[in-house]
């Protein structure tokens, strides 16, 4: 009985690896052609605080073509605008636009 049930439900068959769905073809990624042209952010929250701030969030910053990552220590209760100001006095004063 059990196994009959668990046979025609959708779920089931996709997690079954010999009966379910079969993957697709890899889609390769695009390079970027220019320094700014593919950026990642991302936020690391609910950190400790610490530093003389009470830093307790980290800005996690990608650039694929430069291939460099930065972790920009701020707060949780920074506005778009301080976010920002981050970015512009500590990423593209050292990195630059182009």
């Amino acid at each position: 009985m059990m196994l009959q049930n668990t046979s025609k439900l959708v779920r089931c068959q996709k997690g079954n690896r010999a009966t379910g769905h079969k993957f697709g073809m890899i889609i390769q990624i695009k390079e970027p052609k220019s320094p700014w042209e593919i950026a990642h952010m991302d936020w690391v929250t609910a950190l400790f605080p610490g530093g003389d701030r009470s830093f307790n969030e980290c800005l996690v910053l990608v650039v694929r073509y430069r291939k460099t990552l930065m972790f920009l220590p701020c707060q949780k209760d920074d506005t778009a605008m301080d976010t920002a100001i981050m970015i512009w006095n500590r990423v593209i004063s050292h990195t630059g636009l182009f």
